[in-house]
Parts: structure tokens; sequence; C-alpha cells
């Protein structure tokens, strides 16, 4: 998707409430408007819906971001590391709302946020008032473009061992990828060893003397990697689970290079 075009569509589509509420319900990723004066959902998107882990529109509609985050039913399958993780994006888009709301522009961020799961998810946000016949913003409409499939795997599981313990980082790893059920739940892989896999997704070529090099460990040492890697699997080959993890090209790579 266009990023520099997405702007201007948003300016026009923002005179008119049929087209906003078209615009809201087919965008691909998640997408909502909400009030200005009460903090409300005014409609919202499917997508949208799902990433809050909830089933319907109607869940949203009339809530506010915290009733629809932190309600005592909803925050009861929220981890502790997920709350604090949601009170400080809350404080972010504040800080951005505040921002449209005093200049008048739209405005667009990047950050790291952990999903309902507790999974990562990298957006770019895009955030617009809409205006009414006296030229006044009465509700912000916001879409998130889920960039996550982008960002290099060495980046993201270094960004779980910064949102979680050693252990829980590998299985929220694992699971991103849907791999936890490939390895033994009694013997996962060590951090050191996801290092390994990662380092052989990139290269599936390479031999333990190029990732031993590329890691800085000795060849011995990756060869015992991957043989521990081996004996943790439970039902398919290391090859398997390799071609599950994505391999991102370098030209995407450099768009991080600054996060």
């Amino acid at each position: 998707m266009d990023i520099a075009q997405i702007l201007p569509d948003l300016r026009r589509i923002s005179c008119d409430g049929s087209l906003l509420y078209d615009f809201v319900e087919q965008f691909p990723d998640s997408c909502h408007v909400r009030e200005v004066q009460t903090n409300k959902y005014l409609t919202a998107n499917h997508q949208m819906v799902s990433n809050c882990g909830l089933q319907s529109i109607h869940d949203v509609i009339g809530q506010t971001q915290h009733e629809v985050w932190f309600d005592i039913s909803t925050q009861k399958d929220l981890s502790q590391t997920v709350i604090s993780n949601r009170k400080e994006d809350l404080q972010l888009v504040n800080k951005i709302e505040n921002q449209i709301l005093l200049a008048e522009r739209p405005v667009n961020a990047k950050h790291f946020i952990l999903n309902k799961k507790g999974n990562v998810r990298f957006e770019h946000i895009v955030k617009t008032g809409v205006w009414n016949h006296e030229h006044k913003i009465i509700a912000l409409l916001s879409i998130f473009l889920d960039l996550t499939h982008q960002i290099p795997l060495p980046r993201l599981f270094k960004l779980y061992q910064a949102f979680y313990s050693k252990k829980e980082a590998i299985q929220k790893f694992l699971s991103h990828f849907d791999l936890e059920s490939d390895f033994d739940p009694l013997t996962p892989p060590t951090c050191a060893e996801i290092q390994v896999l990662i380092a052989m997704r990139n290269d599936p070529k390479a031999r333990a003397k190029v990732v031993a090099k590329q890691l800085g460990y000795s060849v011995a040492t990756v060869r015992n990697h991957i043989s521990h890697l081996q004996d943790k699997l439970k039902m398919c080959a290391l090859y398997d689970v390799l071609y599950k993890l994505p391999v991102v090209r370098e030209n995407e790579q450099s768009a991080y290079a600054c996060i």
C-alpha cells in the first residue's frame, strides 16, 4: 500500500460520512473512528476488532479505548506484560492525537506493540481529523498498517527478549510462527539455538562454518546447537521448521535501520 497516497485520500473522504464508514469497513488492515469529545468508537472494522480479541464490531462501538482494553472481562485474559505495554501505548496515542487537535494536521508514526496474545506487532499508524461543516475536528480516523512481517528475524527475536524473560521470549518467538508444537515442551530451544536457527534460515545453504563466523561462535559449538535442535524436534525435520520462518530481503531490512 502506498503510504504517500493514504493521507490525500483520507482528506477527501473525511468530508462525507458515508464514504468514511465505507473506507473503514473495507480497509484491509485495522481501522477505526473515535469521537473527540467522548473518546468513544463510532465505527471500526473486523481487523481492528480481531486485534482486540473481540468477536463483533458491536463490542467496540460506544466504548472508549480504555474500556475495550481494560474492561474486567477482557483484562483477565491479558498478561501483565501486555497490560503494561497497552498502557504505555495509550499514552503515546493520546500524545499523537493531542498533536493533531492542536496543529490540525494528520500525523504518521511507527511503533512496536504487543497484541492480545502477547505477540510483537510493528505498526505504521496514520491518524487524521474528521471535520464537520464548521471546520472543527469532531472525530479522529486511525489506520494501522501491519509491517511485522518485514522485521528481520534477529531483530524480532531481540524485541521478544526486550519484552519478556529469556524463557518467555523463546516461547513467544516460537508461537509467533506457530513453531511451538514442533518442539518438545519439556526441552525447548535455548537462546543460542534460536540464534543458530535464525542464521540458518537467513542463509539456508550456509555451512556450520559460515553460521559460526556470523554469530561469533566456534564451528563445534554451532554443530552442537544444530544437533540439539534436531534432538528437540518432535515429528518434523529441522528444514521443515526453517521453511516456516520468513526471509526478509535486504531492501526491506533497510527500512528498519533507524528503529
